[in-house]
């Protein structure tokens, strides 16, 4: 992979999101499209929080302040721990070499589907037409199996360890969120 502009520009991040699409439409490899190293991964995690903040801001602006600080919070803390138990993990499986080449593809996918589901969800919020979640099933189902796709192809240790992946990105996003809800006031009515 060569250098690519780890800018945090509108055009850089649409045309990384364009990388993760190619991916996951099977017309680019992931080896092909993301630079490997500790660089892009801050990258990776710094667009997301610009995509945190897009889909959120309205809503919860809107409704309740203090939330989309939570959620700004909730989602850097939880993408930089993601990212320390899956160092750990793959340090355990004897695949530290394999990282970077691993959580690249894995965190622009979940920022892809962040993104869509957000944009989902804003659309949702914004027009009152709840038709709008039906998308989001499709959207979970594709990026889950790219997920699960990224960790086959990149660690080369199966089926069983990709899933494991996977598990792990979910649990510490459910950790975080009940960690968060039992600890909030949720503003009411």
């Amino acid at each position: 992979m060569q250098q690519e502009n780890l800018s945090l520009a509108p055009r850089v991040l649409l045309s990384y999101v364009g990388h993760s699409l190619r991916v996951m439409t099977g017309k680019s490899s992931m080896s092909d499209v993301y630079q490997a190293d500790a660089n892009g991964l801050w990258h990776a995690i710094w667009a997301s929080m610009i995509f945190t903040a897009m889909v959120t801001i309205y809503p919860t602006l809107k409704n309740a302040p203090s939330i989309f600080v939570t959620t700004m919070i909730v989602q850097l803390v939880g993408l930089v721990l993601l990212a320390l138990i899956f160092l750990f993990a793959l340090k355990q499986l004897g695949l530290a070499e394999r990282s970077f080449v691993f959580l690249l593809p894995f965190f622009w996918i979940e920022n892809v589907q962040q993104l869509l589901v957000g944009l989902t969800q804003l659309a949702t919020v914004s027009s009152g037409n709840h038709a709008y979640l039906v998308l989001v099933l499709p959207i979970a189902v594709w990026t889950c199996y790219w997920l699960w796709r990224v960790g086959k192809d990149q660690l080369g240790k199966g089926g069983w360890v990709a899933a494991g992946m996977v598990g792990l990105s979910f649990a510490t996003d459910v950790t975080l969120l009940w960690a968060v809800q039992t600890r909030l006031p949720i503003p009411t009515g």
